[in-house]
């Protein structure tokens, strides 16, 4: 019983101090530094806070959220297709007459990718230069940070927050009949499918069942689920606009009060043409 009793309290005492140590208003992270004993070469690791304001925290916290989202819309644009879960190294295993399943998780924008699809290469290639050069200011925003101390602090993240607001935005670049085939082309998710209807939704009453793929929205096409976030928010409230699914080959068309549809997604992949 004494050999289990003093673990555990070592393991009450210990959370109780981390507790303090993280309950402060003004504390945000604990930092472990090295510093040498002096009764010998033996370096001990000792924790040295780091004081960051209210404000300062907000700016952080503003940020982190901002970069998850980044995160969520590029695994949402370049998740494949699979019934199961499979890693990396998987999908590389793959046969190579299989299009549909070769391609590496993240595929990689190149000049080649964007004419096979219709773009012309000067235009190509003036995007992937443009790219390039905004993928290395951020290289070089982190490289400065490290190096005059404010590596996320407020100065770094503001400074991120410039970059990111005039980031390429391929469909924008290119429209989206040739962003569609450019996802398709590369093996990338380019559609939104109906996973379930919830019952007593306005999907469910407008005759909208699992398996549809959403086609468009109003007169806006559906590629990604963040485009139905972004349309069912625009506009009045519960006013009527069209929305075209395809179910079986087939085009259908319902009438849906603007709003939350009430169905569940999943991304998929759709030959553009069978539209």
């Amino acid at each position: 019983m004494k050999r289990m009793f003093f673990p555990l309290l070592t393991a009450l005492l210990l959370g109780v101090i981390g507790g303090l140590l993280i309950s402060g208003s003004e504390v945000s992270e604990v930092k472990p530094v090295e510093v040498a004993e002096k009764t010998g070469t033996v370096v001990s690791p000792v924790f040295q806070t780091v004081i960051e304001t209210d404000a300062e925290k907000i700016l952080r916290l503003e940020n982190e959220i901002i970069s998850l989202r980044d995160r969520v819309a590029i695994l949402e644009e370049n998740t494949l297709v699979y019934s199961e879960p499979v890693t990396e190294q998987e999908v590389t295993q793959q046969g190579s007459g299989d299009s549909e399943k070769k391609t590496a998780i993240f595929k990689e924008l190149s000049v080649e990718a964007l004419t096979s699809v219709g773009v012309s290469e000067d235009i190509a290639e003036a995007i992937m230069r443009r790219s390039s050069e905004q993928e290395y200011q951020k290289l070089q925003l982190r490289d400065r940070a490290i190096r005059e101390g404010y590596m996320n602090k407020p100065e770094y993240y503001r400074q991120l927050r410039e970059l990111n607001a005039n980031k390429i935005s391929l469909r924008s670049e290119v429209g989206d009949e040739t962003y569609d085939r450019y996802l398709y082309n590369t093996g990338q998710n380019n559609r939104v499918q109906v996973s379930s209807v919830m019952q007593g939704s306005p999907s469910e009453l407008a005759g909208i069942k699992a398996s549809d793929i959403v086609l468009s929205y109003g007169n806006q096409k559906i590629i990604h689920y963040g485009d139905i976030r972004e349309v069912t928010s625009q506009g009045s409230l519960n006013e009527y606009v069209t929305v075209n699914v395809l179910r079986d080959g087939e085009v259908l068309s319902f009438m849906l009060p603007r709003g939350p549809m009430g169905i569940r997604l999943q991304a998929t992949r759709s030959d553009p043409g069978s539209d």
